[in-house]
């Protein structure tokens, strides 16, 4: 059935207007969204409010799409039936760079080694901002941040992160310098539970817990706990 697709978009604003409109390849599974910003903004504030545009999304079939943007950028999005016994669980994603010289980026992805992890607050909600220490020169791919709550007794009230974020090398990009060069990047989080008990895993391993609105949030290898 048809659904909203909320995208957050780069800049600041106090109540800035916003469209988006879309448009459905389905021979090739695409759908390219076009998000707009008026730059007139009705309001006057001091705070820093990063534009959200709703773009209303047609019923798609289920399966693996590619949404794109106007850019260039672009991420999987994965559709399933209507009717599910067990739906899937909330999660955000970025848009992965766009490369000229790559024709399929999306299927060109690696995992993005993580060294640090910081959970933090944002205008919008939570962000977990990585940090790899030798990330090198390639480009990035999306970033997928999935929430599960959790509904045993073993632990306290909250859930599990489960970070996917993803790195690709382009068609056109030659041969990396054998140098380390500390990359950061941002992942928007799905909401989460006010003081609610969270353990954060990377590609499907453990890194650090925290509980949501105390200090400190940012963890590493060292960090590790027992699944």
């Amino acid at each position: 059935r048809p659904f909203q697709l909320p995208v957050t978009m780069d800049g600041c604003g106090c109540c800035p207007e916003t469209g988006c409109s879309v448009g459905v390849d389905e021979g090739r599974r695409h759908v390219l969204v076009h998000t707009t910003v008026c730059p007139e903004d009705p309001c006057d504030c001091d705070s820093c409010q990063r534009p959200v545009a709703t773009c209303e999304i047609p019923a798609l079939a289920r399966g693996d799409w590619t949404v794109e943007s106007l850019n260039g950028g672009s991420f999987t999005l994965h559709v399933e039936d209507e009717i599910s016994l067990v739906p899937e669980p909330p999660a955000c994603t970025t848009f992965g760079e766009a490369d000229d010289c790559t024709r399929a980026p999306l299927e060109n992805l690696r995992p993005d080694p993580v060294a640090r992890i910081c959970i933090e607050r944002n205008e919008t909600g939570h962000l977990a901002r990585l940090l790899n220490d030798c990330g090198g020169c390639a480009h990035q791919g999306p970033c997928v941040a999935r929430v599960r709550e959790r509904f045993t007794d073993d632990l306290p009230p909250g859930g599990e992160i489960e970070l996917e974020p993803t790195v690709y090398f382009g068609d056109c990009d030659g041969v990396c310098p054998p140098v380390c060069i500390e990359t950061e990047r941002e992942c928007p989080l799905p909401e989460l539970l006010p003081g609610g008990y969270y353990r954060v895993w990377v590609d499907g391993r453990p890194r650090f817990t925290f509980v949501e609105g105390t200090e400190p949030t940012c963890g590493s290898d060292v960090d590790v706990f027992e699944p």
